[in-house]
């Protein structure tokens, strides 16, 4: 099978990009379409176009769109390197960077000079999405000098902003109803976290509780088998207890909006060095596999409306001033800035937007040849 395709790095991610239109409709036929596409399940994707990492082992669909004030459609799908499985409940906010340009190049958006404002629906979290994108002669700028960090070079600046980003996973900005909780593990310690779903559902939890500094490279964290069990056994019991909650709830079918473990992002956060000016808050994504070596935009947004909210463990590291709030996170690769505008009331605080600027760059456009089921013994 040979199959149209972009490769393009959005942010700190890289992935391969595809009209949606062209994959099969089968969603068993897909999967196998997707996991050869990457070479996947394989350590080194050696046989696909897959990164063998999981911040370069990602696939977005978009196609154009039907809905109202809507340009395009966008699914991001993490695809497993090691294990033949496929991760679409949610979505990566770096890779939202290259859609813009996926749309312009294949035709589905007209550009406008200096700067085309494309309407992004994503179908992970039925969110809205308004990215920015330098445009000139008829097509998208391929060259500027703005710098993020993480990725080397300079490029043009792309700032998306999403539009009410709160509940995108579970429906509700705090899905505890509380900002701060507590569980205890099985061994009886007891770790305090802040449940948030703004941009998709992170738990956010102080890094000295988990038994590290929170200072540490991925590759010390990657070694320390004694967090990571922790982490992950963090990550199963918090999933519980929502579970556990929504189970108490009235009229909720017991299987209705129920989480699994792949729903859930978690994250430790740590106060920066005294010496570090440049940011207000250390964070680092913990994967089941692997710390990340950047920082998610998705968990970005959500850790930065972590901090407007009273109470909440990001909130007490670096309280938000008035609307809107500007955050700078500290992560593996560097510093990332959002921007949230929020709305404070009475009893609860609305979340309007949540603005972060990045670079995007087409590496590639070409034909993917995918091999037949036969091929493979």
């Amino acid at each position: 099978m040979e199959l149209s395709c972009s490769i393009i790095r959005g942010g700190t991610s890289k992935g391969i990009f595809v009209q949606d239109g062209d994959l099969a409709k089968d969603p068993a036929v897909r999967k196998r379409q997707i996991l050869q596409l990457f070479g996947s399940p394989h350590s080194r994707q050696i046989d696909g176009l897959g990164g063998a990492d999981p911040l370069t082992s990602k696939l977005a669909l978009v196609c154009p769109s039907s809905r109202p004030g809507i340009n395009v459609e966008y699914e991001s799908i993490e695809v497993g390197i090691s294990e033949g499985t496929l991760n679409n409940s949610i979505m990566c906010g770096n890779l939202a960077a290259g859609v813009g340009y996926f749309a312009i190049m294949e035709g589905m958006v007209d550009p406008v000079s200096p700067e085309t404002s494309i309407v992004i629906y994503s179908r992970n979290n039925g969110k809205t999405i308004i990215a920015s994108i330098p445009s000139a002669h008829g097509n998208p700028d391929l060259h500027g000098s703005y710098t993020i960090h993480g990725v080397p070079g300079s490029g043009p600046e792309v700032r998306l902003n999403f539009i009410d980003p709160a509940g995108a996973v579970t429906g509700r900005l705090l899905p505890m109803d509380e900002p701060l909780s507590v569980i205890t593990l099985s061994n009886g310690q007891r770790l305090s976290y802040s449940l948030v779903d703004s941009g998709t559902l992170y738990a956010f939890f102080l890094a000295e509780e988990l038994g590290i500094t929170g200072h540490e490279t991925p590759a010390e964290l990657d070694c320390n088998m004694t967090f990571k069990a922790c982490s992950e056994a963090a990550r199963e019991r918090v999933v519980e207890a929502f579970n556990e909650k929504m189970r108490d709830q009235p009229r909720i079918d017991s299987g209705s909006g129920l989480l699994n473990k792949k729903d859930l992002k978690i994250a430790v956060l740590a106060a920066p060095d005294v010496q570090d000016t440049e940011a207000d808050i250390v964070a680092k994504v913990i994967n089941p596999f692997n710390v990340h070596k950047a920082f998610a935009v998705s968990g970005a947004i959500c850790l930065a409306t972590a901090t407007v909210i009273p109470e909440t463990i990001a909130h007490n590291f670096c309280p938000s001033g008035p609307s809107p709030a500007r955050i700078r996170i500290r992560h593996p690769s560097g510093t990332m800035c959002t921007t949230v505008d929020f709305e404070q009331k009475p009893k609860e605080i609305r979340i309007s937007s949540a603005e972060v600027s990045r670079t995007a760059r087409i590496l590639m456009r070409g034909t993917a040849f995918i091999p037949d089921p036969s091929e493979y013994s």
